[in-house]
Order: C-alpha cells, then structure tokens, then sequence
C-alpha cells in the first residue's frame, strides 16, 4: 500500500520571482508527487502558451514555516471568477519538505533512510516473542529491539538494515508493528542523486530475493547538523524526498517467506559480502539485468515481448559474464572477412544500400551466435537446471529458433506467437536461468543455488508442476 498523502496551508512562489507569493493548499505525500492549489496566479497573463509550458522550481513555506521545493513544476490548471479572483494549481513528480533547492544537485545529506515494500518479510527476523501458558491459562508477549545488520560499504556510504518496532498498548489491546528500513551514511554530506544511485540498487537486490516489484515507500534525509539537542541528544530534521510512483494491485499480493529466492538468513555469514559483489556486479551486468527486471516489474505483458526481453537479457548476460567470439577481431578482419568481402559485388551490379548492408554484417559474422550462448551457460549450470530445462543442445536450438521466427516472420507462415503456452513455458526456463547466473554472480554456492531451486524457486515449480 502507498504512503498516505498530507495537507497543509502553505506559501508558495517561484524560485526565480520571490516577489510575488501566494497563500493555498498543498497536498504531498511520499510516493503521490504534490500539487499546490493556490488563490491568484504566478504570471500575471496566465493564458500566455508560452508560460504555461514553462517548467521552474517551486518555493513554499507550510503553516509551520518548514520550507519545501518543488523541482520541474508545472501549471496544470487554473480558474478565473467574474467578478471575482483567479486560482492555480502547480504540479510537481518530484520535490523534497525541509529546505529550498534550486535544482536536485543541490540537495546534499549525511545519512538516507528508505522503507522499501516487501523489506520486513525479507528479513524473516522478528523481536516478538509469545509465550503460552496453561495453568494460569495466558499470554506473555515480549519484544527486543534487534541489533542493525551490516550491508558493507558502498563508493562514500556505509549501508546497513535498522529493525525498529511500534507498541500501541490500550485499555483493551496492545499492539506491536515492526519496520525494517535501509540506511545509507556518508562520513561528509554527499549528493541526494548520489545515494539514489545504490538505493536502486538495494532495490533491484531486494526484488531479485523476493521475486516481486519492489517500492521504495519512503525516504528521509538527515543533514550533518542537529536541528537542536534534548538531554544531551541530538535531534536531526527529517527531509523527506517527495516522488510520484505507480503502483500495481497485483504487486500487494503478500509475500510468502516460503516462495522467497533467497532471503537475508540465506546471505549468512556475510550479507555485507554478498551484497557488495551485487553493486559491483551490477554495473557490468547492467543491460543483461535491466531487461530481466523490466520482465519482473511489468507482469502479465505479451508473451512474445517477454519471450524476446528474456533472450535478449541472456545474450547480455554472456556477452559480459563469458565474453569471447568465434575469431578475435584482428584475425577475422585481415581473414575470412576480407575474403567475403573480396567476393561482394560492386555498383552497379549490386545496389549501393545492399552492398552497405552486407559490409555491417561482415563486421559482426565473428560474434557468437545466441545459440551458442545459451548452450554455453545451460551447459554450466546443467547440474541445478537440466531436469528443468532440458539439455543445453535442446533448450538453446529451441530458443533461438523461435526468437528467430518471432524476429523475422516469414510470408505466409503461421504467427510463431500462435503457440502462447510454449512461448511462456521457455520464457519462465529462460527467467530461471538468468536467476540461477546472478546467484552464481554474487557468490552463492553451487550447493546453496540447488537447494533454493529445488525448495523455493516458484518458477521451478510452475515448470515441474506443468503450469506453463
């Protein structure tokens, strides 16, 4: 479920023109993106095309005189009473409540906290505990505080998982709710932008384990210096980062620890260790891995799509994970290209546009073919994989040969897409395959990777079970 929107009375004026500043409502929230609905106007001719399709940073001032901005903000509607006055209201994706900023470059912080969804069952740990008793027939409940787990160091940040808990106790109920949050501290104030470079991360790393659209919910930024100090302790004031997110009914299904790929027990005894490798991983996997998430975070598409993504994804893993081509570049090129070029004919007996065509697929003739590749990694991992997927000469011809027929339909053959099932059937081989290379990529072991396929793996078992 998405963060609750808030209301306020606010003052608010663009950056670039303090002179003119308007009372109104503005409604926010961490996930909702913000709209000001304000009495007046900022430009004093508010039917100027021009000016209306101007982007610019919105300032404000809420009834508790906390500052906020609004950055790319525009004016997506307006009134005009006669008699009477004139309205407008400004829109914005994304902002931040707690100080004024020209642009996102400026915001600078100490430490981030993000709650993202899906983060507690994850985790799989709790400080509740319940304790029966027959005689006197009760309930003891207890709760601790667990101890943060460390996620290593990443660039300037120390990163780590902070387990807080909620008591309500009432006359006649008591209550307890436990958080998770991700927490990244820097030394020295850093860039907003540069956290948001490994909370992504975290979030792919969290939707990797949980098989599942992951959110960031909220975010909250600390600067280095106390707003004041009470008792000795100081308080910091929280920046909130408003965002606009869209998010799928589908994607409040509730996670069972069971159907988890891995969860953070599994990263034992060095989540900091296996976490880091993802990071540094990520970066050269990063096509390969884009277009695997884009499959996880768009559920239910056209099975062709999914089928030639997922293809795609595996001839980016490879092409990075196990690089290599049937010649290297230097000798194919004063080789076998030279003498398949030596046979091209030239204008006129041979179109000017084909001839260039023929000169950019020579280039490329020494590079490994997607069957290959995928036989290649089928064949590494057939040990976990073979009793699901097939032998790699089979999987990998199959494969190939339908992204062949869905990438270049003949005339007057049948749709290669007629057969859904068969398509979503090697999709899902696919989707476990690339699972199983990136739990090989961050560290886990041959042993550790069979036994989450075999036991919590749901796409091995739609594919043992015969459900695609």
């Amino acid at each position: 479920m998405l963060a609750e929107k808030t209301t306020i009375k606010a003052i608010c004026w663009r950056e670039d023109k303090p002179e003119k500043k308007l009372q109104g409502v503005l409604e926010f929230g961490p996930t909702s993106g913000a709209v000001a609905d304000l009495y007046g106007h900022l430009d004093d001719d508010c039917f100027d095309g021009k000016k209306i399709l101007e982007r610019f940073t919105l300032y404000g001032l809420n009834f508790k005189n906390k500052p906020f901005s609004l950055f790319n903000s525009l004016i997506s509607g307006g009134e005009i009473n006669l008699p009477g006055g004139r309205s407008c209201k400004i829109s914005s994706v994304f902002g931040v409540v707690g100080g004024h900023y020209r642009s996102p470059e400026e915001i600078l912080f100490k430490k981030v906290e993000v709650r993202f969804t899906g983060l507690v069952e994850w985790t799989c740990m709790t400080g509740i505990g319940i304790k029966i008793d027959e005689n006197p027939r009760s309930i003891t409940t207890t709760y601790k505080i667990l101890p943060a787990i460390d996620l290593g160091k990443l660039g300037p940040f120390s990163a780590r998982l902070e387990i807080s808990g909620n008591v309500q106790p009432d006359f006649h109920s008591f209550n307890i709710k436990e958080n998770c949050t991700f927490v990244l501290e820097a030394e020295q104030m850093q860039p907003y932008l540069a956290f948001e470079e490994y909370i992504y991360a975290f979030q792919l790393f969290l939707s990797l384990a949980v098989q599942h659209p992951v959110r960031a919910l909220q975010i909250i930024g600390n600067i280095d210096k106390p707003r004041e100090n009470i008792q000795d302790t100081p308080v910091f004031e929280d920046f909130l980062i408003i965002r606009k997110i869209t998010k799928s009914d589908w994607e409040d299904d509730k996670l069972i620890p069971q159907f988890l790929l891995f969860n953070l027990h599994d990263l034992h005894p060095s989540p900091a260790a296996i976490f880091e490798k993802f990071v540094q991983r990520k970066e050269k996997l990063r096509a390969a891995i884009d277009l695997y998430f884009s499959t996880i975070y768009n559920d239910g598409g056209l099975p062709r799509v999914e089928f030639l993504t997922l293809a795609q994804s595996l001839e980016a893993y490879h092409r990075a994970a196990m690089p290599g081509k049937y010649e290297n570049d230097e000798t194919y090129k004063a080789g076998l290209r030279a003498k398949f070029w030596g046979v091209v004919p030239t204008p006129p007996d041979i179109g000017a546009d084909f001839r260039a065509a023929l000169a950019r697929k020579l280039d490329f003739l020494n590079e490994f073919s997607l069957r290959k590749r995928l036989k290649e990694l089928a064949i590494k991992h057939t040990d976990v994989l073979q009793e699901l997927i097939g032998t790699a000469d089979s999987f990998s011809g199959i494969v190939s040969d339908l992204r062949n027929k869905l990438t270049h339909p003949g005339e007057g053959n049948e749709m290669p897409d007629k057969d859904y099932r068969t398509l979503i059937k090697f999709s899902e081989m696919m989707a476990l395959l690339l699972e199983v290379c990136f739990l090989d990529e961050i560290g886990f072991t041959k042993e550790a990777i069979k036994e989450i396929i075999i036991n919590r793996s749901k796409r091995a078992r739609r594919i043992h079970q015969g459900w695609v």
